[in-house]
């Protein structure tokens, strides 16, 4: 989300056999197209069946399903890690 807009995120997702979820690689690998800026990160997490059609907009979550959001500031340049 950015500005009250949503934009549909289909980041690269690995899930193991232990029911982790991963979303890594490139800036352009997991935000394509993505302008730089500040965005905030909405994602639900669940079975394929609790997930909302709209995840920003879940609301009291039923217990087989977590609404996780983070804020990115997404940059040209790669920043240093510390």
């Amino acid at each position: 989300m950015r500005d009250g807009r949503q934009e549909v995120w289909r980041p690269p997702v690995e899930i193991t056999a232990e029911g982790v979820v991963r979303i890594a690689g490139t800036r352009e690998a997991v935000f394509p197209g993505m302008p730089e800026g500040p965005w905030e990160v909405v994602l639900a997490v669940g079975r394929p069946d609790a997930l909302p059609a709209d995840p920003a907009a879940a609301q009291g979550a039923p217990k087989d399903l977590q609404v996780l959001r983070a804020r990115v500031v997404l940059t040209e340049e790669p920043v240093p890690a510390p």
